[in-house]
């Protein structure tokens, strides 16, 4: 009995002295575990979020690409409305003859269009009253825009005078300052388009008189932008300021 006794003091001993060393490592493992394994879903999330941002700039700089060719011939197509409307010589029928030009030669706009104070263009609204392109106030509104199939259409500008209608010409006048719409739907004859407009103000003598526009379809846009590859399993959506 006696051996046995100093047998079992010596092992309850032993076991007095792992048993803390043993639950001390084995805690220290877990911890490390722990470690590590926050480490990695910070390194991953953090990379996640840089990869993100790399997609997010790369789509967002070939749209703003996009937006500023649009941009670019809005600002051409102002020049000659300034020149041309500074004249003497203004001639409705040739201008748009002009910007039927001008769009075909720029693959990037769906339309372009122009709306001028009322007499600012050539100071002959009252021949125009309710005559093709013109409304009741005979103000030169025309809108010019591709078909499809390599042809032009024409039409009239409709609510420019109306808030929230008429934003895509408003903004640009009231502000003096070239603007980009909202994406809005424009009726063009029994079509309803998904639009975004740029627009430009059309400035004489420092006096602003009207308003040189062009349009981009905001369908190929969102497309491209819905098709475009994220990280699974994500997607990519476009929004304005207002979300």
């Amino acid at each position: 009995y006696l051996e046995k006794g100093v047998f079992m003091q010596k092992y309850s001993l032993r076991w007095r002295i792992i048993l803390p060393i043993g639950i001390i490592i084995i805690l220290g493992i877990v911890a490390i575990v722990s470690i590590i394994s926050v480490n990695y879903t910070h390194t991953a999330g953090s990379m996640a979020v840089e990869n993100i941002k790399a997609i997010s700039s790369d789509y967002g700089n070939k749209i703003q690409a996009k937006l500023e060719a649009s941009f670019g011939c809005v600002k051409t197509f102002n020049a000659v409305l300034e020149f041309v409307a500074s004249t003497d010589e203004a001639d409705r029928d040739q201008f748009i003859e002009i910007m039927e030009r001008i769009l075909r030669e720029n693959k990037t706009m769906f339309g372009i269009w122009t709306v001028f104070e009322p007499d600012a263009f050539d100071g002959r609204d009252r021949d125009f009253v309710d005559s093709p392109l013109h409304d009741a106030t005979g103000r030169f509104i025309p809108h010019v825009y591709a078909e499809g199939g390599g042809k032009i259409g024409k039409t009239r500008l409709e609510g420019y005078d109306t808030p929230g209608d008429g934003d895509y010409y408003l903004i640009a006048k009231n502000s003096g300052r070239a603007a980009i719409t909202k994406p809005f739907y424009y009726q063009v004859g029994n079509d309803s388009l998904f639009v975004t407009s740029v627009a430009e103000p059309v400035e004489v003598n420092g006096k602003v008189i009207g308003v040189a526009g062009g349009d981009v379809l905001g369908d190929p846009i969102n497309e491209y932008v819905s098709t475009s590859k994220t990280l699974e399993p994500g997607y990519a959506m476009l929004v304005d300021q207002d979300g």
